[in-house]
């Protein structure tokens, strides 16, 4: 019995496939281009703003504080922490009105890595807004740390102090009076 013949299969070039199938390719490919350029109009644009906020010792000199090299970039993330996790609401409406402040979308705030400096982002439907948010934004950080170092400056804890010495003299003395008195009613039974 004889083997059938089998013709040999035909190799086609990827250029003579696409000859043959170059109707369907076209269509596919300006399908593509219209599906792709509908989805990017129905996003709208985004616009990302970006402030940088060093944190340094404010009066001090560094070197003259031991680890301070090695504490500032952990303060560093803590006020990006700050920033990320507080109600920046309050603060918007304020630098830009209701409506404007409805049109942030996202606010971070991330340390720079082997820095002490914070990197603050915004993003906003329009570009004026995520510039103005993030000013604020950064603005109010830099307000809250200086309002903090002024509640614990040297001069403000020496005034605390010698406030609370005046109050503890006049409670000793008050203690004082009350024990002798004491004393002199039982003395007196």
């Amino acid at each position: 019995m004889d083997a059938p013949l089998v013709a040999p299969a035909r190799r086609r070039s990827p250029l003579a496939a696409l000859r043959h199938y170059a109707r369907p390719a076209i269509a596919l490919v300006v399908l593509g281009a219209i599906v792709g350029t509908g989805y990017a109009l129905s996003r709208g644009n985004e616009y990302t703003a970006q402030a940088r906020v060093a944190v340094s010792g404010v009066g001090l000199n560094p070197n003259n504080i031991p680890g301070f090299s090695n504490a500032a970039p952990e303060l560093a993330a803590d006020y990006a922490r700050y920033v990320d996790t507080s109600d920046n609401a309050p603060i918007l409406i304020t630098a830009l009105g209701a409506n404007a402040a409805s049109k942030v979308h996202s606010i971070t705030a991330s340390p720079i890595p082997q820095s002490t400096v914070i990197a603050i982002e915004v993003t906003a439907s329009t570009s004026d807004v995520a510039i103005r948010a993030t000013n604020a934004i950064a603005s109010n950080l830099v307000k809250q740390v200086a309002q903090t170092q002024q509640a614990t400056s040297p001069e403000t804890t020496l005034e605390q102090y010698q406030k609370m010495t005046t109050q503890l003299a006049a409670a000793q003395t008050d203690v004082t009076k009350a024990q002798n008195e004491l004393t002199a009613q039982q003395n007196a039974h």
